[in-house]
């Protein structure tokens, strides 16, 4: 049980990463309806507030995916979860990094976001394993 434990933090890592993404695709949909239904056009929404919503969708999108990119292998390793949250970071802060570069969008407050996080998550998790102990 053990190994199979193991076995499933890097599934939850990547898992966590995409669930996020298709999260953000949601929300984003659900602007571009709303968006839609006040008359605008369907290629280019003009709305003051559509700038700010796509930063405050990106920033959330990257905090939730790096949040439970950590958290969920920590919950899972059977052991060494400060271990497991950082490894978790690692390997999904660049993927988040390279969907907001290929989604074209800014990087400074969604990257900030995405870190504190982490970091936070990690954090939590690192008290998590020192309780344990």
């Amino acid at each position: 049980m053990r190994f199979v434990r193991w076995l499933l933090v890097l599934p939850l890592v990547l898992g966590s990463v995409y669930a996020a993404v298709l999260l953000g695709l949601l929300l984003f949909r659900y602007s571009d309806r709303l968006c839609r239904s006040l008359g605008f056009s369907d290629a280019y929404c003009t709305v003051t507030w559509y700038p700010a919503a796509e930063l405050v969708i990106t920033s959330l999108c990257a905090s939730v995916a790096l949040l439970f990119a950590v958290r969920l292998p920590a919950f899972v390793a059977p052991s060494s979860k400060r271990a497991a949250a950082i490894a978790g970071a690692l390997v999904s802060l660049p993927i988040v990094v390279w969907v907001l570069v290929v989604l074209a969008f800014p990087l400074f407050l969604p990257g900030v976001f995405a870190v504190l996080a982490g970091l936070f998550a990690i954090h939590r998790a690192s008290r998590q394993d020192a309780a344990a102990t």
